[in-house]
């Protein structure tokens, strides 16, 4: 049907671009989001399909009343209105859009296309930090100067270390995430093009100068091995994971030789960049992590509210900050963060039961964006990736994987 390809296209475009430019273009974003949503409803109205059949909906349904409270405390308590408006829109309107796009993929076979679009999406988000990188050492001049600001594409030459601190750096904890998972499960050969896209994203990841993301892809076997545990994984195969830490292993040792040698890099500072992470960082995370859990102790049931901040300021908007679970503990109290994890628990335990006690098989592509998920998960404990809607899109994988065997069994 046209429809269909019509849909492919805004899709195409929407994880393309929130994938290799978040945080950018934020209005003709919208703009494929609302055509994508038309061309979706129109499509479901034509195949006359039932929601009810999902728990999508009502996942999302969940999470937005959930989000509700905060922003309900925030305005009783006179916070900023542009905080409150960030918080209507985040946790309320485009969950409910999501819900209806994930939907709208339970009645197709999506894993050829939404793979095809991944492994190019990460292929060129390889190439733009790779220029961005060389065009900040000044060998090239490619970007626009409207284009770098737009996207933050700015990269910090330290003694011992190069920082990347563009927005798409997010996107590394998901794609890593996801093709490690992949290329994992992949009982077949794998073609030199996926080894090509998982191998120099992996190396862009380790030379990125971000901790977090190092840390996470150096400790992946055990992220790994959890998704491997809740989908009951039957094609996971150890070995690749070992050949690819090798082979990643020997190119960092054989760069950093090399970069030690030439005086590109000083080694004292590249061990101390490792060695102070849980340093005192003056407000960065470790001061900030305690003035956020100090103000949930200030109010912890019901929490301060959408648009409230703690004494450390840490940009334009003073209720902005790096740890994303602190922020939320703070903002939300004991009840609404504990309804929240459990809404994720919940989910993922139906996951574990469909897998393990239904036996049903998920498919590869499934498995691996809740791989990718979880990735992003961990990386947004130091950084704030999930206050961008483009990431918000990879939460309903765990309400769609929840959602396949009933939707399956029930025609």
């Amino acid at each position: 049907m046209v429809i269909n390809k019509i849909s492919g296209i805004f899709t195409f475009l929407l994880i393309f671009g929130a994938i290799v430019i978040p945080r950018a273009y934020s209005n003709i974003k919208l703009i494929i989001l609302v055509f994508l949503l038309v061309t979706v409803l129109i499509n479901n109205y034509i195949r006359s399909s039932h929601y009810k059949k999902t728990r999508i909906l009502s996942f999302y349904v969940a999470l937005a009343l959930i989000n509700l409270s905060p922003i309900v405390v925030g305005y009783i308590s006179g916070n900023s209105i542009i905080a409150i408006e960030d918080g209507l829109r985040l946790g309320i309107i485009f969950p409910i859009i999501f819900s209806v796009l994930w939907i709208s993929l339970i009645d197709y076979k999506y894993e050829n296309f939404i793979d095809e679009t991944l492994r190019f999406s990460a292929i060129t988000l390889f190439i733009l930090i790779s220029l961005t990188i060389v065009q900040s050492y000044g060998l090239i001049d490619i970007f626009s100067t409207g284009f770098i600001e737009e996207n933050n594409l700015y990269v910090g030459f330290h003694d011992g270390f190069i920082q990347i601190v563009s927005h798409n750096i997010a996107s590394l904890f998901f794609i890593v995430g996801y093709l490690l998972y992949k290329f994992l499960t992949n009982r077949g050969v794998n073609s030199n093009y996926d080894k090509l896209v998982l191998y120099v994203i992996l190396f862009i990841s380790l030379i990125s100068g971000r901790r977090a993301l190092q840390y996470i892809i150096i400790t992946s076997p055990i992220l790994i091995l959890a998704t491997a545990y809740i989908f009951s994984e039957t094609n996971f195969i150890f070995k690749k994971l070992i050949k690819i830490y090798i082979f990643i292993g020997v190119l960092i040792i054989i760069f950093l030789i090399y970069a030690f040698s030439i005086n590109l890099i000083s080694y004292d500072s590249f061990i101390g960049r490792f060695a102070d992470t849980f340093a005192d960082d003056k407000g960065a995370r470790i001061s900030q992590m305690y003035a956020l859990f100090g103000g949930f102790l200030e109010s912890p049931i019901l929490g301060a509210g959408i648009g409230s901040y703690v004494g450390i300021i840490r940009s334009d908007f003073p209720w902005n900050y790096e740890l994303t679970y602190f922020q939320l503990l703070f903002n939300y109290g004991f009840i609404a963060t504990t309804a929240l994890a459990w809404l994720f628990i919940r989910e993922i335990l139906v996951i574990r039961y469909n897998a393990n006690t239904l036996d049903y098989k998920y498919d590869d592509c499934t498995k691996s964006i809740f791989n990718g998920l979880l990735f992003l998960f961990l990386g947004a404990a130091t950084n704030p990736y999930l206050s961008s809607f483009e990431f918000l899109i990879y939460f309903g994988i765990i309400p769609f994987a929840a959602s396949i065997p009933k939707v399956k069994f029930a025609k």
